[in-house]
């Protein structure tokens, strides 16, 4: 009722400077009083009598006006008043603190970095090929979390404001327990293309020594150990996802062919070796007399030092 006030008369003022409370701040119940700006209270009781309906006792009651600042804050309040809204809001204020803080506490962030052919892609293109991949991790975290909790994708930017090749799944449990007591392993992989290079997800150290889990498997630290052969400090976890995805990291790895790249360089650079070292005894041969390389004659043996 006021902002159409507020719109009609056409008084520039803060949105959120306009509020309403009970005008016994002790008993919730009563007469209401609005503290809206000066120019606004002057207007309105010039122009008109303000009144609000109230619906238990089926009533036309008179809603006070009275003056506030610019930001909101009533003017020509008792000490008590003004004692009392302190401590309301500092009430307030630990309680969005103590919910922000349990909420971060419950959430689980995962970061998957893409492949290379995904640079330059934004989530937020509508025909961006990263749609496709954020929907599929948003139905594998539903299928092992629940679709009671919170699930989100994210793409999100560098120190220069550059989008990252990155793919951050949030995940916001409903309870601390759930949180606590959730299975993550099913989340730790995830294939866009059949048969191509599964990626891998990340959680940040301090989040996997809370809840207690490895970074190779997202599984607990006991069950991963019982999971390793000797003398291997990760899982096999990775290797059985990979065949499961019918991914063969020997045709379609990016690593083999760097490899064979690599072999031939190497090949390549043996070769130009023997090339250098035949140009080179090919230059000291010309400097030889012709009866030596026909083998007519050999060089004499300097003769040994005398001794004394």
């Amino acid at each position: 009722m006021l902002m159409v006030e507020v719109n009609t008369l056409k008084i520039p003022v803060k949105t959120d400077s306009l509020k309403v409370g009970y005008k016994d701040s002790q008993r919730p119940s009563g007469t209401l009083v609005a503290w809206v700006p000066t120019a606004l209270r002057d207007a309105l009781l010039e122009d008109k009598y303000i009144y609000y309906y109230d619906s238990d006792s089926d009533k036309e009651i008179q809603l006070l006006v009275q003056p506030c600042d610019p930001d909101g804050e009533p003017l020509h309040r008792s000490d008590n008043q003004r004692r009392d809204d302190a401590h309301e809001k500092a009430a307030a204020k630990a309680a969005r603190d103590e919910r922000e803080t349990n909420r971060r506490l419950r959430t689980l962030r995962v970061r998957y970095d893409m492949p290379t052919r995904y640079l330059r892609e934004s989530l937020k293109d509508e025909s961006s090929a990263l749609k496709p991949v954020a929907a599929g991790l948003e139905r594998k975290a539903k299928a092992n979390l629940g679709d009671q909790h919170r699930i989100q994708v994210a793409q999100m930017r560098d120190h220069l404001d550059n989008e990252r090749n990155t793919l951050d799944l949030y995940a916001e449990f409903r309870t601390q327990a759930a949180h606590d007591q959730s299975s993550l392993s099913g989340m730790k992989f995830f294939s866009v293309d059949l048969g191509s290079k599964p990626i891998q997800g990340y959680i940040p150290p301090p989040k996997l020594a809370e809840l207690g889990i490895q970074q190779c498997c997202f599984r607990k630290t006991a069950d991963c150990m019982l999971d390793r052969g000797d003398g291997f400090r990760t899982c096999r976890a990775l290797p059985r996802f990979r065949k499961a995805a019918g991914y063969d990291a020997r045709s379609t790895d990016f690593a083999s062919d760097f490899s064979a790249q690599k072999r031939s360089a190497t090949d390549a650079r043996l070769e130009n070796r023997r090339e250098q070292a035949a140009k080179m005894q090919s230059v000291q041969e010309k400097r030889l007399c012709e009866p030596y390389r026909e083998g007519k004659v050999r060089s004499t043996l300097p003769a040994p030092p005398r001794i004394p």
